[in-house]
């Protein structure tokens, strides 16, 4: 297995740029073996720990402590896992793991794929019901009357075969073409700005997370 840390924001989360790390052999990968084995791994936090630097190896071993040493001068340390003794390896960590995440997953296979942990601790507490919770009102009525508006809307294209619309239309051809390219071209306009520059400001925020960034490339659009 593989175990990241990345920087986050230009640096990492811990202040002395280090970890205590744990990793103790299971029998099987359940959650009786880790309640089981969390005694053991707390008490070995608290011991002397080996430094371990960047892409050197750890092999799970009960009551042994690791210090991993994240490398200063790269934006994220990596450090192999060697658990080809043991069925199963319980994790136990100074800092929450996803405080190391920027781009990639902490613990990945050897093929790069994101390994999710079978158990947790502490557990997370299993939310109850509310009683006297309220089903989510839907917008049905709103729905229903734009629709109308719409549909009344595209009736425009039948009104001007309307016998007298159409005389009008041919008495003062410039004025009644004047109205219709207008309209025509305000319904290209609105799609333009209510549809498609919406929705360009998802995807012109992918990628930047400051809000600085993501205004100036809007600006520039």
């Amino acid at each position: 297995y593989m175990w990241t840390s990345q920087k986050v924001k230009g640096k990492y989360a811990d202040a002395l740029a280090s970890m205590k790390f744990v990793a103790m052999p299971l029998a099987s990968a359940t959650e009786s073996a880790l309640d089981a084995a969390e005694k053991d791994g707390i008490a070995a936090l608290g011991s002397a720990c080996t430094d371990v630097q960047h892409a050197e190896v750890i092999t799970p071993t009960n009551g042994k402590c690791f210090k991993l040493v994240f490398h200063q001068d790269l934006w994220q340390s990596v450090y192999k896992i060697d658990a080809s003794g043991t069925s199963a390896v319980a994790l136990f960590t100074e800092h929450v793991p996803t405080e190391f995440e920027a781009t990639a997953h902490y613990l990945k296979d050897k093929s790069g794929e994101d390994i999710e942990p079978v158990a947790e601790l502490p557990k997370k507490a299993a939310e109850e019901p509310k009683k006297d919770e309220k089903k989510e009102s839907k917008p049905y009525a709103d729905v229903i009357g734009a629709s109308i508006i719409v549909n009344h809307v595209t009736l425009i294209g039948v009104i001007l075969i309307i016998p007298v619309v159409m005389k009008f239309a041919a008495d003062h051809l410039e004025a009644f073409q004047g109205i219709l390219n207008g309209f025509a071209a305000g319904a290209i306009l609105a799609a333009a700005f209510f549809l498609l520059m919406f929705e360009a400001t998802h995807l012109i925020a992918t990628g930047w997370k400051e809000e600085v960034d993501q205004l100036w490339r809007w600006g520039t659009c």
